[in-house]
């Protein structure tokens, strides 16, 4: 009897309690989460982030101060990509135009065009041209002027100054400007139409001409052709520094024709 009464009495306890008073929430650093009723979603209040310029928003006039190609930002300022303001970037280069303050505008000299292109305008004089290739197109290569030794060497037996002229060649023909008496700084600006390729030789000879025949003042040759630079500068100056030099200096324009 003794023992069942022992068990049936452990049976019959009250179950035991556990006492959370002491207990505090996890130290992890991090505050309590205040739980929500679970109808209602939970907010997250996240920082604005501004991705302008990155290329990850839309690029348009709130994201981009240069011109869009897709949704990429430019600067605008390169002739295969002109725009300003978050536009469409333009073509200048097709079109022959050059890409001034955002804008495909036409050239005003041929340093202004990209790479191995000049400026083309029509008429000659004209406040905007096109930029084009030099190649295969007709130049008009004008004497401009000349300036001549006349304090060492002696001309005409000394009695007067020379009377110099100058002869153009190219691939075989020749042209030959006027002449100009008694003259030690002549100016002819006088020039001829000639197409030029790539590689096409150009000559220009100064000589005195006499009562019989005519004598060398002095030559310029580009015989391996006009380069592209000589072409954008539109200008060649020839010096001759060497103390015995006739010809100190030939002034050559080159200009696309129109």
């Amino acid at each position: 009897m003794f023992r069942m009464v022992l068990v049936l009495g452990l049976a019959m306890a009250p179950a035991c309690q556990f006492d959370r008073s002491g207990v505090q929430p996890w130290e992890t650093g991090a505050p309590e989460l205040a739980l929500e009723d679970a109808s209602t979603p939970a907010k997250l209040d996240l920082p604005t982030v501004s991705l302008t310029g990155d290329g990850l928003l839309p690029c348009g006039p709130g994201s981009c101060a240069g011109c869009c190609r897709g949704d990429v930002c430019q600067p605008g300022d390169d002739p295969d990509g002109c725009g300003t303001g978050g536009v469409a970037c333009s073509d200048c280069r097709t079109a022959g135009k050059v890409c001034t303050a955002g804008a495909c505008v036409p050239c005003s000299s041929s340093l202004e065009c990209h790479e191995e292109t000049v400026c083309h305008k029509k008429p000659i004089g004209a406040e905007g041209g096109t930029c084009v290739s030099p190649w295969n197109r007709t130049w008009r290569v004008l004497v401009v002027s000349a300036e001549i030794d006349c304090v060492t060497n002696a001309w005409d037996w000394g009695l007067s100054f020379p009377d110099p002229f100058v002869t153009i060649r190219s691939g075989g023909a020749s042209w030959t400007t006027d002449t100009k008496q008694d003259s030690c700084k002549p100016e002819w600006k006088q020039y001829v139409e000639i197409q030029l390729q790539p590689g096409t030789p150009l000559s220009f000879e100064v000589r005195d001409q006499n009562p019989v025949g005519s004598a060398p003042i002095g030559t310029f040759a580009l015989a391996q052709g006009v380069s592209i630079t000589l072409l954008k500068l539109g200008v060649i100056q020839h010096l001759d520094p060497s103390p015995m030099a006739k010809l100190l200096r030939l002034t050559i324009a080159l200009i696309p024709a129109p």
